[in-house]
């Protein structure tokens, strides 16, 4: 089965309503998945949402979206990845460091009381560069307070995990914390 179906196949049988997503996917299906994802929540389920990246920078998620016929004007894109901006545009915050997991912790609670919609998605890109750029240990307490908002706000909360990339002890705690997880076929 393909990516795609894979990943609508999954999704569609659940009850998105305030659920937290662990989607753990190789590094060979990592865009692609992002893609579908997004594809699925914005445009098949219409719903608006945060899209956090600290591994691309927000003006080549942008691109990619759109290239894929994502309607990037309901979605508020939090870059903690380009250094050289801080601040915000109409539809970015810039945090400036995946370091900065106070400031990206602010920047989610500003997005999420900027949407007006009842129903809507964050969207976590990724966890494991999280961890690449922080103690494993600043990781967990980082989820697991971005977790518990998450149920807080209602939103459908989507976090990724590259499956090569994560240390076992943060993807065992990440498990705890997510209603559901999902493994997308792919390289390990």
């Amino acid at each position: 089965m393909n990516l795609i179906n894979q990943i609508k196949q999954k999704l569609s049988k659940m009850d998105l309503d305030n659920s937290l997503i662990l989607i753990s996917v190789g590094a060979k299906n990592y865009n692609e998945a992002i893609v579908q994802l997004i594809k699925y929540l914005n445009t098949d389920k219409k719903l608006p949402g945060i899209y956090v990246t600290v591994n691309k920078p927000y003006s080549t998620i942008k691109r990619i979206f759109e290239d894929n016929d994502i309607n990037t004007k309901t979605i508020l894109f939090i870059d903690a990845i380009t250094k050289s901006t801080i601040g915000k545009n109409e539809d970015c915050l810039f945090v400036g460091a995946p370091e900065d997991l106070t400031g990206i912790s602010i920047a989610i609670s500003e997005a999420v009381k900027s949407l007006p919609e009842k129903r809507k998605f964050l969207f976590f890109d990724s966890i494991s560069t999280l961890s690449i750029h922080n103690t494993a240990g600043s990781v967990a307490k980082f989820t697991h307070f971005l977790t518990a908002n998450m149920r807080q706000w209602g939103v459908v909360g989507v976090i990724i995990l590259l499956k090569r990339e994560t240390e076992q002890e943060l993807i065992d705690k990440l498990y705890q914390f997510c209603d559901i997880t999902i493994e997308l076929g792919g390289e390990k």
